[in-house]
C-alpha cells in the first residue's frame, strides 16, 4: 500500500509557483485610489517562513506555493519609486 501525501491546498485552478519566481516577476498589489504599494506575497510569505523556522527550530520545510491569477499592481524595480 502506497500512502500518498497529502497538502493542505485547494488545488482547482492553481500552479504551483517557486518563491524565486514570485520575488523576481510577479507584480506587488497597490491600492488602486492612490497606487500606494501594499506588502508583496513574496514578502509576507518570506517572513512568515523565518518566523515559523525560528519558533520551530528551523524544522519547516520549504513554502508550498500555489496562484490562481496574476495580481494588478507594480513591477518589482518600481516598489520604491514615486507614484506618476
Amino acid at each position: 500500500m502506497t500512502e500518498e501525501i497529502s497538502l493542505p491546498f485547494i488545488e482547482a485552478n492553481t500552479i504551483p509557483i517557486s518563491l524565486d519566481i514570485m520575488q523576481n516577476q510577479h507584480l506587488i498589489p497597490v491600492f488602486t485610489k492612490d497606487n500606494q504599494a501594499l506588502i508583496s506575497q513574496h514578502e509576507f510569505i518570506e517572513t512568515t517562513y523565518e518566523v515559523l523556522s525560528s519558533v520551530y527550530d528551523a524544522s519547516v520545510e520549504g513554502p508550498f506555493i500555489r496562484v490562481s491569477h496574476p495580481v494588478k499592481g507594480r513591477i518589482p524595480s518600481a516598489r520604491h519609486k514615486e507614484d506618476s
